[in-house]
């Protein structure tokens, strides 16, 4: 988002069912650079959107559930970055890689200088349907009459 213009993000509030896990919330902390505030209340964003329906239908929630639940600005537990510029660099272009090869898009193997592979032959085209293939040659006892 900060390169799209947005302004400078100092944390990453989390929240929901992914922060039970301490790997991702690492991941995070480490990929961004950046402490990830943990909710004590994991499922806030249900929470939230629970609140938003029942005031929809024009009831309240009780004031009293609403203080108990747990503020973003009060994180249960703070993760912070335990890898450096350097690594983190790295790390954000492996991502890249594996995401740009899942999507099937080329990615450069190969210094820029290098020559390019050759062009690979293109496939020989399917016999028609129904031609006899090389096995039913071979074994014309197994080829089926109509």
């Amino acid at each position: 988002m900060e390169s799209d213009g947005a302004a400078h993000l100092g944390v990453l509030h989390a929240d929901g069912g992914a922060t039970a896990s301490a790997l991702l919330m690492q991941i995070q902390a480490d990929l961004l650079g950046r402490p990830v505030h943990v909710s004590g209340e994991p499922e806030a964003s249900a929470l939230g959107a629970a609140m938003l329906a029942a005031q929809g239908l024009g009831h309240t929630w009780p004031r009293a559930e609403v203080d108990a639940s747990s503020s973003p600005s009060q994180p249960q537990r703070v993760v912070t970055p335990a890898i450096d510029d350097d690594e983190r660099r790295a790390r954000r272009e492996a991502w890249r890689t594996a995401v740009a090869r899942s999507r099937g898009t080329p990615v450069p193997t190969r210094p820029a200088d290098a020559p390019a592979p050759p062009v690979p032959a293109p496939p020989v085209p399917a016999p028609p349907l129904g031609a006899p293939t090389s096995s039913d040659e071979a074994a014309p006892e197994r080829r089926r009459t109509p």
